[in-house]
């Protein structure tokens, strides 16, 4: 049922164990209904988002126990979805893409006129839908570069706006998968329903994604236009009229020529815009992602540096799990990437100066895993870190008896101030907000 050859074509038999044990929970899942699957390809980009997942378990339902990028499922109309159709059906609707060429450099003012909101307890403003969500969008200056036959060189500047607008369509995608809609009314809303704005919800995202490009640039509509070299789509449904085609983070191939497709390759790096000419159907939209994070440790000043002058993100964290993350397919698989789909004079749009979400999983993620993300004071030393609260040796953790780690400070308290007796748990000075801050060497006690 499964066509696994598109990954397997780069990565060979060395599939992470993790992304096998989540394919075949995929396989289980779509095969309850096996007679409306049409067809499922797993892409190269193919990845478990692992910020999703956490944060669907904690907040939606338990029965979410994977989310996937890189996947393509084709299927009858009367499929009915389930929350378990999280693992391939991403949260994430009708995100994409728009490239605008721009002639002055973007300022962090500007950027900031882009605020996040939450796609739970926010309310989408459908006069003013410039926002981002809180998971994996990020706008900003990306610049490529390139050098004449006579040695000088030239900038192109770009803005780019990579954004979903769950705001808006996270409870219409959670009550498909609460109800167990059939896909085809899915589609059918896909297709007719006005999202408040006279357009569908394609047309509604690439407004969103215009709307955002004209806040930054202060520019009118006709220059956003005038400007806009590239859009896509990379969480869409699509259909031949018997069967709904669903893509997760992958783009339908231009047919037109001349073609191009914009390829995510990590927060930090940015993009690249390759011209296409493929019989693929679908490409990926990016090089999926990776389950490891950059290490502060292994990072020089520059680098620290440029994480903290060049990235924003709302809220006073003093780390980010999408810019953190270097890209999910590695540097030695890249030309074969590349060589599958036909892509070819790729132009490098590299970050310069971007803004992007937030990624609120903290909360949910292992303390091990905090205490590593979490910068020390010696990370960001001579750095302009005013900003950032959640740094250094205290780690703030939330008084919640259903947090894991504060529940076992509670049950080894006793045992623990034996071993650091100048150690008070309720010390209204530790206290912030519904969050408690405990001093590393404690945390890293908990058994």
């Amino acid at each position: 049922m499964i066509n696994c050859s598109p990954l397997n074509s780069i990565y060979g038999d060395d599939i992470p164990s993790d992304l096998q044990d989540a394919l075949k929970e995929l396989e289980v899942q779509l095969n309850k209904q096996k007679e409306l699957v049409v067809a499922v390809s797993i892409l190269p980009n193919c990845s478990i988002d692992y910020d999703r997942t956490i944060h669907l378990q904690k907040t939606l339902n338990k029965e979410i126990n994977w989310v996937l990028q890189g996947v393509l499922v084709t299927l009858k109309p009367d499929y009915k979805l389930s929350y378990a159709d999280a693992i391939w059906f991403h949260p994430e609707m009708a995100k994409g893409r728009s490239v605008f060429k721009i002639d002055k450099e973007i300022s962090k003012e500007q950027l900031n006129t882009i605020k996040e909101i939450h796609h739970v307890d926010g309310e989408y403003d459908k006069a003013n839908p410039a926002a981002l969500s809180p998971f994996h969008c990020d706008v900003g200056e990306y610049n490529a570069v390139s050098i004449d036959d006579m040695g000088l060189e030239t900038e192109q500047k770009h803005l780019v706006v990579n954004a979903s607008m769950e705001a808006l369509t996270y409870s219409l995608w959670t009550q498909y998968l609460m109800t167990g809609e059939q896909v085809g009314k899915v589609y059918e809303n896909w297709t007719t329903m006005d999202m408040g704005n006279g357009k569908s919800i394609m047309d509604t995202a690439a407004h969103v994604r215009n709307q955002i490009a004209k806040s930054i640039l202060g520019a009118t509509e006709i220059a956003v236009n005038d400007a806009r070299v590239y859009t896509d789509e990379v969480n869409a449904l699509y259909s031949d009229g018997s069967s709904v085609y669903f893509s997760n983070h992958a783009i339908k191939t231009p047919k037109e020529e001349g073609g191009k497709i914009l390829v995510h390759m990590s927060a930090l790096s940015g993009y690249e815009l390759y011209n296409v000419e493929s019989d693929e159907l679908f490409i990926p939209s990016n090089m999926g992602l990776s389950s490891k994070t950059f290490n502060w440790d292994d990072m020089n000043k520059a680098q620290r540096a440029r994480i903290f002058s060049d990235c924003m993100w709302e809220g006073n964290e003093g780390f980010n799990t999408y810019v953190l993350k270097p890209p999910g397919l590695l540097a030695t698989k890249k030309k074969a990437f590349e060589n599958k789909y036909n892509l070819s004079a790729g132009t490098k749009l590299r970050m310069k100066r971007a803004k992007f979400s937030s990624q609120p999983v903290r909360d949910f993620m292992q303390i091990g895993k905090l205490l590593k993300l979490t910068p020390l004071a010696e990370h960001l030393e001579g750095l302009n870190v005013s900003h950032i609260e959640r740094k250094g040796n205290n780690i703030s953790i939330p008084l919640s008896l259903e947090y894991k780690p504060f529940s076992d400070l509670i049950a080894q308290f006793e045992a623990i101030q034996k071993e650091n007796p100048g150690f008070q748990l309720f010390n209204e000075k530790l206290v912030d907000g519904g969050y408690i801050k405990i001093p590393r060497e404690i945390i890293t006690k908990l058994k």
